[in-house]
């Protein structure tokens, strides 16, 4: 791809090719964090607390929410 820069006046605009980034080198740039098992479970616990804080701790949910906690983090994880 090209670009032309701007230039001063009565001067032809110059062209500038712009490099491609390959997929091996974009991952070098930014590493992916691996989360070990402790920190997802952590994440989890937490989200489902918030869950059932939302439902004002009704009982005989526990089981959904940690379910739906799970789903949610491991959905989150995937984006990282």
């Amino acid at each position: 791809m090209d670009a032309k820069l701007p230039t001063r006046s009565g001067e032809e605009p110059k062209k500038v090719s712009k490099k491609k980034v390959g997929k091996k080198a974009a991952a070098r740039k930014a590493p992916a964090r691996r989360v070990s098992d402790q920190e997802r479970y952590e994440m989890i616990q937490r989200h489902a607390y918030f869950l059932a804080e939302a439902r004002n701790f009704e009982p005989g949910h526990e089981m959904a929410d940690w379910i739906e906690a799970e789903r949610f983090v491991d959905e989150m994880l995937k984006k990282m």
